[in-house]
Protein backbone atom coordinates (compact mmCIF):
# COMPACT_ATOMS: atom_id res chain seq x y z
CA UNK A 1 0.00 0.00 0.00
CA UNK A 2 1.90 2.86 -1.16
CA UNK A 3 2.28 5.95 -3.13
CA UNK A 4 3.78 5.79 -6.36
CA UNK A 5 5.35 9.34 -6.05
CA UNK A 6 3.26 10.73 -8.81
CA UNK A 7 0.68 13.29 -8.51
CA UNK A 8 -2.62 12.51 -6.93
CA UNK A 9 -4.70 12.64 -10.20
CA UNK A 10 -2.04 10.05 -11.71
CA UNK A 11 -1.35 7.47 -9.49
CA UNK A 12 -3.20 4.38 -9.30
CA UNK A 13 -4.93 4.27 -6.16
CA UNK A 14 -5.35 1.46 -3.93
CA UNK A 15 -8.78 -0.59 -4.63
CA UNK A 16 -10.69 -2.39 -2.18
CA UNK A 17 -12.67 -5.10 -4.17
CA UNK A 18 -13.18 -8.13 -1.16
CA UNK A 19 -14.38 -8.56 2.41
CA UNK A 20 -10.32 -9.13 3.31
CA UNK A 21 -9.50 -5.03 1.87
CA UNK A 22 -12.74 -3.89 4.39
CA UNK A 23 -11.59 -6.18 7.14
CA UNK A 24 -7.96 -3.97 6.88
CA UNK A 25 -9.96 -0.77 6.53
CA UNK A 26 -11.93 -1.90 10.07
CA UNK A 27 -8.46 -1.79 11.45
CA UNK A 28 -8.53 1.53 11.18
CA UNK A 29 -8.06 4.27 8.68
CA UNK A 30 -8.18 8.02 8.30
CA UNK A 31 -10.55 10.03 6.45
CA UNK A 32 -9.57 12.65 4.82
CA UNK A 33 -12.19 15.55 3.24
CA UNK A 34 -11.02 18.48 0.79
CA UNK A 35 -12.39 21.65 0.06
CA UNK A 36 -14.01 22.62 -3.08
CA UNK A 37 -16.88 24.65 -2.18
CA UNK A 38 -20.34 23.08 -3.13
CA UNK A 39 -18.72 20.21 -4.79
CA UNK A 40 -17.73 19.30 -1.45
CA UNK A 41 -21.37 17.93 -0.76
CA UNK A 42 -19.91 14.34 -2.70
CA UNK A 43 -18.30 13.61 0.88
CA UNK A 44 -21.43 12.68 1.87
CA UNK A 45 -22.02 10.02 -0.79
CA UNK A 46 -18.65 8.92 0.54
CA UNK A 47 -19.63 8.93 3.90
CA UNK A 48 -23.22 7.06 3.06
CA UNK A 49 -20.95 4.22 1.79
CA UNK A 50 -18.59 4.16 4.30
CA UNK A 51 -21.09 4.16 7.13
CA UNK A 52 -23.30 1.46 5.38
CA UNK A 53 -20.53 -0.91 5.51
CA UNK A 54 -19.73 -0.51 9.07
CA UNK A 55 -16.40 1.56 7.81
CA UNK A 56 -16.01 3.74 10.76
CA UNK A 57 -12.91 5.98 10.13
CA UNK A 58 -10.12 6.18 13.59
CA UNK A 59 -9.50 10.43 12.71
CA UNK A 60 -11.28 12.56 9.90
CA UNK A 61 -9.52 15.88 8.65
CA UNK A 62 -11.17 18.35 6.86
CA UNK A 63 -10.63 21.79 4.91
CA UNK A 64 -13.54 24.24 4.16
CA UNK A 65 -16.70 21.86 2.58
CA UNK A 66 -14.80 19.03 4.01
CA UNK A 67 -14.09 20.32 7.31
CA UNK A 68 -17.99 21.12 7.93
CA UNK A 69 -19.46 18.01 6.71
CA UNK A 70 -16.25 15.96 8.31
CA UNK A 71 -17.21 17.58 11.75
CA UNK A 72 -20.74 16.66 10.86
CA UNK A 73 -19.82 12.87 10.99
CA UNK A 74 -17.21 13.03 13.98
CA UNK A 75 -19.71 14.50 16.57
CA UNK A 76 -21.92 11.63 15.59
CA UNK A 77 -24.55 12.75 12.96
CA UNK A 78 -25.19 10.86 10.16
CA UNK A 79 -25.24 10.71 6.12
CA UNK A 80 -29.12 11.74 6.28
CA UNK A 81 -28.98 14.44 8.85
CA UNK A 82 -26.16 16.15 7.39
CA UNK A 83 -27.77 15.90 4.29
CA UNK A 84 -31.29 17.70 5.63
CA UNK A 85 -28.31 20.25 7.40
CA UNK A 86 -26.96 20.49 3.92
CA UNK A 87 -30.37 21.41 2.10
CA UNK A 88 -30.87 23.87 4.93
CA UNK A 89 -27.09 25.58 3.96
CA UNK A 90 -27.56 25.24 -0.02
CA UNK A 91 -30.28 28.11 0.20
CA UNK A 92 -28.29 30.87 -0.49
CA UNK A 93 -30.71 33.29 0.69
CA UNK A 94 -30.25 32.23 4.26
CA UNK A 95 -26.51 33.34 4.65
CA UNK A 96 -25.68 35.88 1.41
CA UNK A 97 -25.46 38.99 3.00
CA UNK A 98 -23.42 42.32 1.28
CA UNK A 99 -20.77 43.09 3.53
CA UNK A 100 -20.92 46.97 4.92
CA UNK A 101 -18.35 47.04 7.85
CA UNK A 102 -15.81 44.42 6.58
CA UNK A 103 -12.69 44.29 3.52
CA UNK A 104 -15.37 41.63 1.91
CA UNK A 105 -17.96 40.77 -0.26
CA UNK A 106 -20.17 39.06 2.24
CA UNK A 107 -20.98 39.33 5.50
CA UNK A 108 -20.28 36.02 7.43
CA UNK A 109 -22.75 36.67 10.29
CA UNK A 110 -25.42 34.40 9.27
CA UNK A 111 -23.23 31.93 8.18
CA UNK A 112 -21.60 31.67 11.77
CA UNK A 113 -24.98 31.34 13.14
CA UNK A 114 -26.09 28.39 11.28
CA UNK A 115 -21.89 26.76 12.13
CA UNK A 116 -23.37 27.61 16.52
CA UNK A 117 -26.63 26.14 15.28
CA UNK A 118 -25.44 22.37 14.22
CA UNK A 119 -22.11 22.40 16.21
CA UNK A 120 -24.02 24.36 19.56
CA UNK A 121 -21.26 24.64 22.24
CA UNK A 122 -19.20 21.46 21.37
CA UNK A 123 -15.17 21.92 21.37
CA UNK A 124 -13.04 19.92 19.61
CA UNK A 125 -12.28 17.35 22.25
CA UNK A 126 -15.86 16.59 22.22
CA UNK A 127 -16.34 15.31 18.94
CA UNK A 128 -17.07 11.31 18.78
CA UNK A 129 -14.59 10.60 16.02
CA UNK A 130 -11.09 12.40 16.64
CA UNK A 131 -11.63 15.54 14.47
CA UNK A 132 -8.79 17.72 13.16
CA UNK A 133 -10.06 21.53 11.13
CA UNK A 134 -7.20 22.90 8.74
CA UNK A 135 -7.48 26.24 8.22
CA UNK A 136 -4.94 29.74 7.28
CA UNK A 137 -3.74 31.98 9.45
CA UNK A 138 -3.76 34.82 7.51
CA UNK A 139 -0.88 37.05 9.39
CA UNK A 140 2.24 33.73 8.53
CA UNK A 141 0.50 31.72 5.60
CA UNK A 142 1.22 29.07 8.12
CA UNK A 143 -1.10 26.27 8.35
CA UNK A 144 -3.39 26.01 11.97
CA UNK A 145 -4.59 22.65 12.84
CA UNK A 146 -7.29 22.67 15.40
CA UNK A 147 -7.85 19.99 16.98
CA UNK A 148 -8.61 17.92 20.88
CA UNK A 149 -7.02 20.24 23.21
CA UNK A 150 -7.29 23.43 21.61
CA UNK A 151 -9.31 25.70 23.64
CA UNK A 152 -11.73 26.41 19.93
CA UNK A 153 -15.32 25.37 19.54
CA UNK A 154 -16.09 23.12 16.60
CA UNK A 155 -18.29 25.99 15.30
CA UNK A 156 -14.90 28.96 15.98
CA UNK A 157 -12.69 26.07 13.62
CA UNK A 158 -15.10 25.62 10.74
CA UNK A 159 -16.15 28.82 10.02
CA UNK A 160 -11.93 29.75 10.18
CA UNK A 161 -11.50 27.08 7.76
CA UNK A 162 -14.41 27.96 5.49
CA UNK A 163 -13.52 32.15 5.30
CA UNK A 164 -12.35 32.06 1.70
CA UNK A 165 -10.57 35.82 1.42
CA UNK A 166 -12.14 38.35 -0.33
CA UNK A 167 -15.42 36.72 -0.01
CA UNK A 168 -16.07 36.54 3.60
CA UNK A 169 -13.70 38.24 5.88
CA UNK A 170 -11.06 36.77 8.09
CA UNK A 171 -12.32 35.12 11.64
CA UNK A 172 -10.65 36.85 14.33
CA UNK A 173 -9.59 34.37 17.03
CA UNK A 174 -6.72 33.33 18.98
CA UNK A 175 -5.03 36.64 18.61
CA UNK A 176 -5.10 36.13 14.99
CA UNK A 177 -6.99 35.95 12.02
CA UNK A 178 -7.69 32.82 9.93
CA UNK A 179 -8.96 32.10 7.04
CA UNK A 180 -9.79 29.11 4.52
CA UNK A 181 -7.65 26.09 4.70
CA UNK A 182 -7.43 25.78 1.20
CA UNK A 183 -4.73 28.26 1.04
CA UNK A 184 -2.19 25.42 2.98
CA UNK A 185 -3.71 22.58 2.58
CA UNK A 186 -7.00 21.33 0.72
CA UNK A 187 -6.23 17.79 1.21
CA UNK A 188 -4.52 17.32 4.07
CA UNK A 189 -3.17 14.16 4.11
CA UNK A 190 0.00 14.90 5.72
CA UNK A 191 -1.83 15.71 8.88
CA UNK A 192 -2.91 12.47 9.99
CA UNK A 193 -1.81 10.91 13.21
CA UNK A 194 -0.74 7.79 12.33
CA UNK A 195 0.76 6.98 8.80
CA UNK A 196 0.67 3.99 8.78
CA UNK A 197 -2.84 2.75 8.55
CA UNK A 198 -4.80 3.46 5.25
CA UNK A 199 -5.96 7.17 4.15
CA UNK A 200 -9.06 7.70 2.15
CA UNK A 201 -8.52 10.90 0.80
CA UNK A 202 -11.86 12.36 -1.05
CA UNK A 203 -10.18 14.99 -3.32
CA UNK A 204 -13.02 16.92 -5.22
CA UNK A 205 -10.70 19.23 -6.80
CA UNK A 206 -8.67 17.07 -8.72
CA UNK A 207 -8.80 17.12 -12.70
CA UNK A 208 -11.40 14.71 -12.59
CA UNK A 209 -13.89 17.42 -10.56
CA UNK A 210 -12.35 20.42 -13.67
CA UNK A 211 -12.06 18.46 -16.63
CA UNK A 212 -9.70 19.34 -19.98
CA UNK A 213 -9.08 23.04 -20.60
CA UNK A 214 -10.95 23.58 -24.24
CA UNK A 215 -10.28 27.22 -25.41
CA UNK A 216 -13.03 29.52 -27.32
CA UNK A 217 -13.14 32.13 -29.08
CA UNK A 218 -15.09 34.54 -27.43
CA UNK A 219 -16.80 37.92 -29.07
CA UNK A 220 -15.58 40.96 -27.14
CA UNK A 221 -19.35 40.20 -25.03
CA UNK A 222 -18.42 37.00 -23.97
CA UNK A 223 -14.61 37.83 -23.13
CA UNK A 224 -14.85 39.21 -19.80
CA UNK A 225 -16.82 35.51 -18.90
CA UNK A 226 -13.97 34.02 -20.27
CA UNK A 227 -11.32 35.64 -18.54
CA UNK A 228 -13.40 34.81 -15.54
CA UNK A 229 -12.65 31.34 -16.47
CA UNK A 230 -9.42 31.11 -17.04
CA UNK A 231 -8.74 32.90 -13.26
CA UNK A 232 -10.97 29.94 -11.69
CA UNK A 233 -9.21 27.29 -13.62
CA UNK A 234 -5.77 28.85 -12.68
CA UNK A 235 -7.43 28.72 -9.16
CA UNK A 236 -7.55 24.94 -9.97
CA UNK A 237 -4.69 24.26 -10.64
CA UNK A 238 -2.63 25.59 -8.18
CA UNK A 239 -4.86 23.68 -5.96
CA UNK A 240 -3.99 20.87 -7.78
CA UNK A 241 -0.40 21.40 -7.65
CA UNK A 242 -0.58 21.84 -3.83
CA UNK A 243 -2.31 18.37 -3.68
CA UNK A 244 0.04 16.62 -5.76
CA UNK A 245 3.33 17.40 -3.62
CA UNK A 246 1.18 17.32 -0.28
CA UNK A 247 -0.02 13.21 -1.48
CA UNK A 248 3.88 12.45 -3.25
CA UNK A 249 5.21 12.77 0.34
CA UNK A 250 2.71 10.35 2.09
CA UNK A 251 1.89 7.10 2.28
CA UNK A 252 -1.68 4.85 1.98
CA UNK A 253 -3.42 6.80 0.14
CA UNK A 254 -6.79 5.54 -1.31
CA UNK A 255 -7.38 8.18 -3.76
CA UNK A 256 -11.21 8.95 -4.48
CA UNK A 257 -12.11 11.46 -7.08
CA UNK A 258 -15.44 12.10 -7.79
CA UNK A 259 -15.99 13.10 -11.50
CA UNK A 260 -17.70 16.59 -10.94
CA UNK A 261 -16.59 18.81 -14.09
CA UNK A 262 -20.59 19.55 -15.08
CA UNK A 263 -20.50 21.14 -11.50
CA UNK A 264 -19.19 24.51 -10.61
CA UNK A 265 -18.28 25.49 -6.87
CA UNK A 266 -21.26 27.29 -6.69
CA UNK A 267 -23.62 25.42 -7.21
CA UNK A 268 -24.99 25.09 -3.80
CA UNK A 269 -28.68 23.94 -5.09
CA UNK A 270 -27.51 20.45 -6.82
CA UNK A 271 -27.06 18.39 -3.27
CA UNK A 272 -28.36 15.44 -4.25
CA UNK A 273 -26.76 14.83 -7.99
CA UNK A 274 -23.64 15.85 -6.32
CA UNK A 275 -23.73 13.89 -3.05
CA UNK A 276 -24.67 10.92 -5.78
CA UNK A 277 -21.45 11.22 -7.69
CA UNK A 278 -19.36 10.77 -4.24
CA UNK A 279 -20.99 7.94 -3.41
CA UNK A 280 -20.62 6.28 -7.31
CA UNK A 281 -16.57 7.42 -7.25
CA UNK A 282 -16.60 5.58 -3.28
CA UNK A 283 -18.15 2.33 -4.68
CA UNK A 284 -15.99 2.31 -7.83
CA UNK A 285 -12.91 2.88 -5.95
CA UNK A 286 -13.77 0.38 -2.95
CA UNK A 287 -15.66 -2.54 -4.36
Amino acid sequence: MSNSGEGLDQQQPMNLHNKTDHAQLRKGFTLVLSGGAARGYAHVGVLSYLLERGLLPDEIIGTSMGALIGAACAVGLGPDEITNHIIKFSKLSRWLRPSLSHPALLDSHKLEKIFHGLFGEQGMEDSKIPLKIIATDFNNGQIRVFQAGDSVLIHQAVSCSMSIPVIFPPVPLENTAYVDGFLCANLPVQQVSDPEKPIIAVDVMSARANGPYQPEHPSWLELPGEIIEMYERSFYLMVQNQTRTACAQQQNIISLQPELAEFNLYDFDKVEPIIAKGYQEAVAVLG
